[in-house]
């Protein structure tokens, strides 16, 4: 194998794991809004940290973090 011919396939290669890592991270971010949309839902609803936690699946301090962005929103 040529070294311009490895280094090529190397750039290949590193552009697709860019481009995974990108979708993985959009992945993250997408659910995380979904998250924040869910608990301001229940937060309409007057429901508690810990209802919301054990409806949503998640630990009451991940659930107070996301009410902590949803109430910094403008």
């Amino acid at each position: 194998m040529a070294p311009r011919q490895g280094r090529e396939e190397g750039r290949a290669k590193g552009r697709e794991e860019g481009r995974e890592e990108g979708r993985e991270e959009g992945r993250q971010e997408a659910q995380h809004e979904i998250m924040k949309c869910l608990v301001e839902k229940k937060l309409r609803k007057n429901m508690s940290e810990e209802q919301m936690a054990e409806e949503l699946e998640e630990d009451v301090e991940t659930i107070r973090a996301l009410i902590a962005e949803i109430r910094k929103k403008p």
